[in-house]
């Protein structure tokens, strides 16, 4: 038997509270509603703290967010734990910590990347500028400028 989640309304998903979260959670993971849905899906996992797996069924859970969805972002996902689950030995999902200490990364390079790229154009321009006994624009003057604007020198 096939069961769409989609079509059936939160209520109908089942009267356990354990199965519940569980399809609510599938139900919405991959939906656009998943933020609006995730503290009462992380309140509804905090009940589970009084069970002796509790802990690890909440994280095995958080870690399901943090991997098969893009619907909710890490800072949304870690104010539901504080504000919903509200026990302090449950953190954010590793998984979280390393993508968003990837996305710093990601970043760093790539404004290393633009960076360089931005030094070569403006020694470039004042290579050109000297060759051709012009006065020479000053580092700083030229820094300002995006790449686009300093591709286009001296258009301005």
């Amino acid at each position: 038997m096939f069961l769409d989640l989609h079509v059936q309304s939160d209520e109908q998903l089942a009267r356990d509270f354990h199965l519940r979260t569980n399809l609510l959670l599938l139900k919405y993971a991959q939906r656009p509603e998943l933020a609006e849905h995730l503290p009462a899906i992380c309140r509804q996992m905090a009940g589970w703290l009084s069970e002796p797996d509790g802990r690890s069924r909440i994280e095995a859970a958080l870690n399901y967010i943090a991997n098969c969805t893009d619907q909710v972002s890490a800072a949304q996902l870690s104010t539901a734990i504080e504000n919903e689950i509200r026990d302090r030995s449950i953190q954010m999902p590793t998984i979280v910590q390393q993508r968003f200490l990837e996305g710093v990364e990601e970043g760093k390079q790539q404004g290393l990347t633009q960076g360089l790229s931005q030094g070569q154009w403006i020694g470039q321009i004042q290579t050109l500028q000297e060759l051709l006994g012009q006065p020479v624009s000053p580092s700083a003057e030229l820094t300002v400028r995006s790449i686009a604007e300093l591709t286009e020198w001296p258009a301005h």
